[in-house]
């Protein structure tokens, strides 16, 4: 009598090679196919569902007011895009960069990592590390061949001067330029978005449209009864302490204030 647990162990394996194996096989195809973009995609995502998440957790937080929910929401939705589009141009922007550096000849590499099939082995492969082939030290050439997408429409008096293993020879050019892109491109970019450019951005985003909540309400307090206290005091509106340079103090006996609207509300003073 077969084993039921192996049975249900076998369909479980089997189950996991069809629709998760299969397809991380075809995810790390693409990676390896395309690793600039999928890097920046990759790191861009989280922004995206961290910015839906927070969004989230301030509609459904009963605690908090109304008011500042209309306040807080827009503002979070804003500075999500604010980074997503920064992660997203500046990744892209300094991957095209780094390829016009290498196809224009400012940027020469000196050696190149050739990888050789073994004729008696399929399965082996030989690195050799060799030196960037004359003919592609030309501008031009080198240009040539990174825009050719196979290397049977390569030109004839490129092919001829590449040296022996001519095929490999253009895939370790295309896999050169493929890391400089990575390198330039996608983990500069990233590290600029994430640690300078992000920051800067949705921190002063956060200053003009605080200013601007606080003029429309007070342009309403003008109109409206002022007789309640939460009409004549606006809220006070929070900041977002992840994405700033400066840390707060907590010597400052004052760091932490009360709100004269919301007393159970406190806000911290950077």
């Amino acid at each position: 009598m077969p084993n039921p647990i192996l049975s249900n162990l076998k369909r479980l394996e089997a189950f996991a090679d069809k629709h998760i194996i299969s397809k991380l096989r075809k995810l790390e195809s693409f990676a390896t196919k395309h690793n600039p973009m999928f890097l920046s995609i990759s790191t861009a995502l989280p922004v995206a569902l961290m910015c839906v998440v927070e969004t989230l957790a301030i509609k459904f937080n009963k605690k908090t007011p109304d008011d500042q929910k209309n306040y807080l929401i827009p503002q979070t939705l804003s500075e999500g895009a604010i980074s997503l589009g920064i992660t997203l141009v500046l990744s892209a922007g300094l991957g095209k960069f780094a390829s016009y550096l290498i196809k224009s000849g400012k940027f020469k590499p000196s050696n190149i990592l050739v990888k050789i099939k073994d004729k008696n082995d399929a399965k082996k492969v030989k690195v050799i590390e060799q030196v960037l082939p004359d003919v592609l030290k030309k501008p031009g050439n080198m240009k040539t061949l990174l825009n050719t997408k196979k290397f049977e429409e390569l030109p004839k008096k490129i092919v001829n001067e590449l040296g022996d293993n001519k095929q490999e020879v253009y895939d370790a050019v295309k896999n050169a330029e493929k890391g400089f892109k990575t390198l330039v491109g996608a983990v500069t970019g990233l590290f600029l978005a994430s640690n300078v450019a992000t920051p800067f951005a949705t921190n002063s985003f956060a200053k003009w449209y605080r200013n601007k909540y606080s003029v429309n309400n007070n342009n309403k307090l003008d109109i409206t009864s002022q007789t309640s206290v939460s009409v004549i005091k606006p809220p006070i509106l929070r900041e977002k302490v992840f994405n700033s340079f400066k840390g707060p103090d907590f010597k400052d006996n004052n760091i932490f204030k009360v709100s004269r609207t919301y007393p159970s509300v406190t806000s911290l003073k950077i």
